[in-house]
């Protein structure tokens, strides 16, 4: 072969499988960004021009202000027939900004597949998820990442488990993050940049309440709409008032819970995270606090 794939090739593999494609922005200032300023560039035509079958694809589309990579069919032909070219994306390491090294979850290698098309119509939302995912990595705030297929197939999964129930509501991510206390919460991430009904906000609060009992806390990504804060705020309050109105009739511990539950939403502003600032607003009553970040290992 041509090619003699690096630490940092296997790591833009995962990122590629997991969100679907990768760009050259994220990688050169996020997932190398300890390279030069070429290098990635350099590399990501090696790994699609440096052997006979390529490793990822370029792609581009008149609508798109930046091109992207996707791993190729290629790559998921060895991934699914090679139990070591497992065991090396696993395995690959990257640093966050303290030098300590960011927890992944395991390769499940059913969902790891080559994207030869990507839904233009999903592209931003899919490349600001990935930047937060990215930034709040390097921050060590976040560890063991699901993406939204990830969450998708753990309810599939609970479906043959007799004393668990399918998800109900698949949040955009999920991750690990520790608190200040030291306690290990998880935390499901919403980013919302388009304005939605607030009958969704309400029915997918509800879903949460109801069927999320494994979540400690809801972060909301916005981008400064303030009718989209609104809303959710308004589908919050109405929820709560609809659960203590059940307390009468229903087992009180679990109505409890439910609106606990539901209180710790919270938001968070992507030009904050671009800029390293982590304060977050409670939903429910405007209290500020902020993400914790983990310098320690």
């Amino acid at each position: 072969m041509g090619v003699n794939l690096t630490n940092n090739d296997f790591l833009v593999f995962r990122y590629a499988f997991e969100h679907r494609f990768v760009t050259l922005d994220l990688i050169q200032d996020y997932i190398l960004r300890h390279m030069s300023k070429d290098y990635p560039r350099k590399r990501m035509w090696k790994l699609e021009n440096g052997d006979d079958d390529p490793w990822i694809r370029r792609r581009s589309h008149k609508w798109l202000r930046n091109s992207y990579y996707v791993v190729s069919e290629f790559t998921e032909s060895i991934l699914m027939g090679n139990d070591s070219f497992k065991k090396r994306i696993e395995n690959a390491v990257r640093d966050n900004n303290f030098n300590n090294p960011v927890n992944f979850r395991e390769i499940d290698k059913s969902l790891y597949k080559a994207n030869t098309s990507i839904n233009l119509a999903e592209f931003d939302h899919n490349y600001l998820l990935l930047k937060t995912r990215l930034i709040l990595e390097n921050y060590g705030i976040a560890n063991d990442w699901k993406t939204d297929k990830m969450i998708w197939l753990d309810s599939y999964q609970r479906r043959f488990n007799d004393d668990k129930k399918a998800f109900k509501i698949i949040p955009d991510s999920e991750f690990n993050y520790v608190d200040s206390k030291g306690n290990t919460n998880k935390l499901a991430l919403e980013l919302e940049k388009t304005r939605k009904k607030p009958s969704r906000y309400y029915d997918k609060l509800k879903k949460y309440a109801e069927n999320r009992s494994d979540i400690d806390m809801i972060l909301w990504v916005h981008f400064g709409d303030e009718a989209i804060l609104s809303s959710i705020q308004d589908s919050i309050e109405s929820l709560i008032k609809e659960l203590k109105s059940k307390k009468k009739k229903s087992n009180s511990d679990i109505i409890n819970n439910q609106i606990k539950r539901i209180s710790h939403n919270f938001f968070i502003d992507f030009d904050d995270i671009k800029n390293g600032v982590f304060v977050v607003k409670n939903a429910l009553n405007g209290e500020e606090g902020s993400l914790t970040v983990q310098k320690g290992v």
